[in-house]
């Protein structure tokens, strides 16, 4: 019953932070939780199935949102002072977005990944 709650809470603070309080981290934690009770429920997979799929989510929402901060130095007018965040108007709300979405996941996969260690620090079986 908690699970759908939770699905719902982590979206809605994630598309609500482009106008309001919250964004990637919260979204992220609340998506992460989510996680944990489906891992504690037996509802996710062990953790060497989960692996695999971990760390690339992990990796892409950090290298994103590296890129996107050297993308508006690199698109920009070099005498503007505010040239790190100045994207065309036209897809920079799409941008942000997308941008805030690989870093939720790579958030919530994040904190997830912390969990799995610390369920099982020396990796024994």
């Amino acid at each position: 019953l908690c699970a759908p709650v939770l699905l719902l809470a982590g979206l809605w603070l994630l598309f609500a932070g482009s106008s309001d309080s919250g964004g990637a981290f919260q979204s992220g934690a609340v998506l992460c939780s989510l996680l944990i009770l489906l891992r504690t429920a037996h509802a996710l997979p062990s953790r060497e199935r989960t692996e695999p799929w971990i760390r690339p989510l992990l990796i892409g929402g950090v290298v994103v949102f590296i890129l996107a901060g050297l993308v508006g130095p690199l698109l920009a007018d070099p005498l503007l002072s505010e040239a790190w965040l100045s994207w065309q108007p036209q897809w920079a709300t799409a941008a942000v977005l997308s941008v805030e979405i690989l870093l939720t996941i790579g958030i919530a996969v994040g904190l997830f990944l912390m969990y799995l260690t610390l369920e099982n620090p020396e990796g024994v079986q």
